[in-house]
């Protein structure tokens, strides 16, 4: 399926995915509902960053939920779906597994980025600025099936532009290794600045094997090798700092 192109075209598709996929888990619908009967839940990143590239039978990971209301009425609003099998992270969110998906859901103060101040909370949409890539930059208000993106958000998936946002990350690597991932697992065709700079700045920090095994121990789908991490050196070597990174031809 073709990238879409509209903020409405995206939107269709994640509402068919909540009104066909979602409806058809029990338990994972069970978890929303109850999540939104409580405060407005946001999906974020990842999900719709597929959904967006490759239609609603490209998502296959986890989903993010962000939870407008505060921790106790998010304890509260998990606690009343039986027999669910979930845990509080070390980032103050809950993993809720065994189900279709796994879920990770936490409320919208909590998120590593605001809470360790390098992104003051204004409101829902400050979230955007908390992401590491561009392609994750995006919010869908389950409530009442309401789009957030940052400016420019569609025009870089079309183009598969990849960007860096944040760079602040508690993992280094593994914030490493899910760039490289986009990169080779979502056919980005070009680098912006930051992203060309942060890669061409980090790759050489850490050995190839290091890269490789994160990823093997981390994920169930392997993208990164020794020959892309050699083509994109190669590609890195010859960017002189300005304009974009190309990674095709």
């Amino acid at each position: 399926m073709q990238t879409a192109r509209t903020q409405t075209e995206l939107k269709d598709r994640i509402e068919n995915f909540f009104g066909n996929e979602i409806n058809q888990q029990t338990e994972v619908s069970e978890v929303i509902s109850s999540l939104t009967e409580s405060a407005y839940t946001y999906v974020f990143g990842g999900m719709l960053r597929d959904i967006g590239l490759f239609g609603t039978k490209g998502f296959e990971s986890d989903i993010d939920l962000v939870f407008s209301g505060n921790k106790a009425s998010l304890a509260k609003a998990i606690r009343k779906v039986d027999c669910l099998n979930y845990h509080e992270n070390k980032f103050g969110g809950y993993r809720i597994q065994g189900l279709h998906w796994e879920l990770d859901v936490w409320c919208a103060q909590d998120t590593w980025a605001i809470k360790k101040g390098h992104v003051q909370f204004d409101d829902i949409s400050s979230l955007l600025n908390t992401t590491l890539m561009t392609w994750d930059s995006v919010l869908y208000c389950i409530n009442d099936n309401k789009l957030i993106v940052r400016e420019n958000y569609l025009d870089n998936l079309i183009s598969r532009k990849l960007d860096i946002i944040l760079e602040e990350n508690p993992n280094k690597v593994g914030s490493l290794v899910r760039v490289l991932r986009a990169i080779y697992g979502k056919q980005a065709a070009s680098l912006g600045p930051k992203a060309a700079t942060l890669l061409a700045n980090t790759l050489t920090a850490y050995k190839s094997t290091t890269l490789i095994e994160y990823e093997k121990q981390s994920f169930t789908s392997h993208f990164i090798n020794n020959c892309n991490l050699s083509h994109l050196k190669q590609k890195l070597s010859t960017y002189d700092g300005h304009g974009d990174c190309l990674l095709q031809n």
